[in-house]
């Protein structure tokens, strides 16, 4: 592959085509751009996508991919071994607390990480509550988007209360 973007938005590609697609990625160490939005992306394929130490992926897209808490735990298992991504784009999938909470585990080691997308999933305040523990190791996170996670209440958006006044908050759109 000599492109550094793969566009397969509207591909119909399931867990096991994602299987095979991380198979061929494996020594594709110039892919820094990867969208796969509009897929059926939903459980555990997204582990396998980052196993590669030669995974150079700057900007994921991953949104309208019926990805749910389940395939939200598989994915944040690889998203360490890519430390150079700066987008992460998970917008409208079905994304809840326990999701949130596995992605915010994994946030320290995306020191790169510029933007977060998650508009339109199932977050609710304890993965709010989660998320912004894990934003405070992001210090060049910029964009941070949560807009249509309906369950988030006041309780919730007080724990970013502590975040934003932080002089390490590098936030700029929220």
């Amino acid at each position: 592959l000599s492109s550094n973007y793969l566009n397969g938005i509207d591909s119909d590609i399931d867990d096991e085509g994602l299987n095979a697609l991380a198979a061929g990625m494996s020594n594709c160490h110039r892919l820094t751009r990867l969208a796969l939005q509009s897929n059926g992306l939903i459980n555990a394929g997204g582990s396998t996508l980052f196993q590669s130490e030669r995974c150079h992926l700057k900007d994921l897209n991953l949104s309208f991919g019926n990805i749910d808490d389940e395939g939200a735990v598989a994915l944040a298992t690889g998203l360490p071994i890519i430390n150079v991504l700066e987008t992460l784009n998970l917008d409208h999938n079905s994304i809840g607390d326990d999701g949130a909470g596995a992605l915010a585990d994994r946030l320290i080691h995306l020191r790169s990480l510029k933007g977060l997308y998650l508009f339109n999933n199932s977050i609710g305040d304890l993965g709010l509550q989660a998320l912004a523990d894990g934003i405070s190791n992001c210090s060049n996170l910029s964009n941070l988007c949560l807009s249509r996670n309906t369950s988030i209440s006041v309780v919730g958006l007080r724990s970013l209360s502590a975040l934003l006044s932080s002089d390490s908050c590098s936030l700029t759109g929220l």
